[in-house]
């Protein structure tokens, strides 16, 4: 297996519940944060927290669905960088993350570029801006 296709398996867990809207440039996902996942016994004993890298995890397979629902299946988004990520408030065990990805395609179609709001209720959790280089499936 190359290492591509072993990049591609590997996900630290199904960070995706469901979509609940999607369009051109946009798609919005949910994740239920049940705190029974092995990690929380130790992402802080006795309060846990869901780890900022989770909520970057949900944002990124969020884009891969939003990609995959284009009906481009000969492309795929390599995630190119992390522009920036900002944590504002935990989420803890019962809280349903909600994922709002506003998605830009450059005009040549080899960038797309992400906003992404993540909300708990009417909180903002994070908020995550993402680069993508879209090709061609081999």
């Amino acid at each position: 297996m190359s290492p591509l296709e072993l990049r591609e398996l590997a996900r630290p867990l199904e960070a995706v519940d469901a979509i609940v809207h999607r369009d051109e440039a946009a798609i919005t996902t949910v994740k239920a944060v049940s705190g029974s996942e092995p990690f929380c016994e130790g992402h802080y004993p006795g309060f846990a927290i869901y780890p900022g890298v989770f909520v970057l995890e949900t944002v990124h397979q969020s884009v891969l669905q939003h990609v995959a629902a284009g009906g481009a299946d000969w492309r795929r988004a390599l995630l190119r960088e992390i522009r920036s990520a900002r944590f504002l408030a935990p989420l803890r065990p019962g809280d349903v993350l909600r994922t709002e990805c506003r998605c830009s395609l450059s005009a040549d179609g080899t960038e797309l570029k992400v906003q992404a709001t993540c909300r708990n209720g009417q909180r903002v959790s994070a908020e995550v801006r993402l680069v993508y280089a879209i090709e061609e499936r081999p």
